[in-house]
């Protein structure tokens, strides 16, 4: 799958790859604590340290992951990141991460580019699993995921170690057969 050729649309957005430069767009978001609070990285993020996170997943882009950068098609504003990482061909399953930027919440974009991730994973990638892990209180996202069907499978007590914290994670997943039933039963 070429990688210049995947691009993500949906009714106002654009996904494409992330790329080289992109780190110019991401960085002054990445340091936000309203979002940062949720995500694994340790902060302060350095412009550096976000080139070198752009840089990794360009080249994981298709082997262990697919990496997208998401802007509004009318306006061109950045809105969020979103993946499949830990992307697994020979099990059919992968993980979604996603972050959308503060002056975009609430308006539904988090929903619209979850959406267009797994249908890219169950349609193009043939998956037949998506995880989606959460932060314990990070309640909008967790709404968010129930919303697109996902079901809670568990707890991983403190599973990361964040700004020397301990935190702990929920998991939620989505199986392919859910996923397209549902499809197919709001189109009747």
């Amino acid at each position: 799958m070429e990688k210049s050729k995947i691009i993500l649309k949906t009714k106002r957005l654009n996904l494409r790859p992330l790329q080289k430069g992109d780190e110019e767009t991401i960085f002054p978001f990445a340091n936000n604590p309203k979002i940062a609070k949720f995500l694994t990285y340790d902060t302060p993020v350095t412009l550096e340290k976000e080139a070198k996170y752009v840089a990794e997943r360009e080249k994981r882009f298709g082997r262990k992951g697919f990496y997208f950068i998401a802007f509004e098609k009318k306006t061109k504003d950045f809105v969020g990141l979103i993946d499949l990482h830990c992307y697994h061909d020979q099990y059919k399953r992968a993980e979604v991460g996603l972050w959308v930027q503060e002056g975009k919440w609430r308006k539904g974009f988090g929903k619209e580019i979850a959406r267009a991730i797994i249908d890219f994973g169950f349609k193009k990638l043939k998956l037949n699993r998506i995880e989606y892990c959460t932060f314990v209180g990070n309640t909008p996202s967790e709404s968010l995921i129930r919303k697109l069907g996902g079901k809670l499978e568990g707890t991983r007590r403190d599973y990361f170690v964040k700004n020397g914290k301990k935190i702990s994670d929920k998991i939620y997943s989505i199986l392919r057969n859910e996923w397209v039933g549902k499809k197919k039963r709001k189109a009747k």
